[in-house]
């Protein structure tokens, strides 16, 4: 269970300020809340439930926790859109799923292959790629100019992670025109 205090502060010339305080119960000291453990069937009472990787994602339940996520989840992401721009110098990809930026977090194993990298993406016929930005399930695709035709372009694909560290399937296309 979550535990909340709110403390009263004063400061050296008789201002208050208040703070909010949250802890939880974490039996097992494993450093996940006993409340997280239960509602993922994970059991609270044994720490060595924290190295466990149940879904074999490649995450650990301490990992998943710490990220905020499900060490349940199995789904792995797809492309759902490729759509050009107006200005024909950008291209939005649409995936089903957030795609992994970069966490932060010290030993992330995700930060092998983020969705930043240039290499990650290709275009044919032949466009350059120039820039990559990522925002939860969107990425878009700074492009040299595209040439507006019937001709469509595809899209490939590899080496992009989602947040649960489940990849894209290799070679994966959209088209776009």
């Amino acid at each position: 269970s979550d535990y909340l205090w709110f403390a009263y502060m004063e400061d050296d010339l008789g201002g208050l300020s208040g703070m909010i305080i949250r802890s939880w119960v974490d039996s097992d000291n494993d450093g996940m809340p006993d409340d997280w453990e239960t509602q993922y069937g994970l059991n609270p009472h044994d720490p060595s439930d924290a190295a466990q990787d149940p879904n074999a994602n490649g995450l650990s339940n301490l990992m998943e926790y710490t990220c905020g996520l499900d060490p349940r989840d199995t789904t792995k992401p797809t492309i759902l859109s490729a759509v050009a721009d107006a200005a024909h110098d950008q291209v939005v990809v649409t995936f089903s799923k957030p795609i992994y930026l970069g966490s932060g977090i010290a030993n992330d194993p995700r930060d092998a292959t983020i969705a930043t990298n240039l290499a990650n993406y290709s275009i044919s016929p032949a466009l350059a790629i120039t820039g990559v930005a990522v925002k939860g399930n969107v990425v878009t695709l700074s492009t040299a100019k595209q040439i507006p035709s019937a001709t469509p372009y595809t899209l490939t694909v590899n080496n992009v992670r989602d947040v649960n560290n489940w990849p894209v399937t290799a070679n994966s296309q959209a088209t776009f025109v």
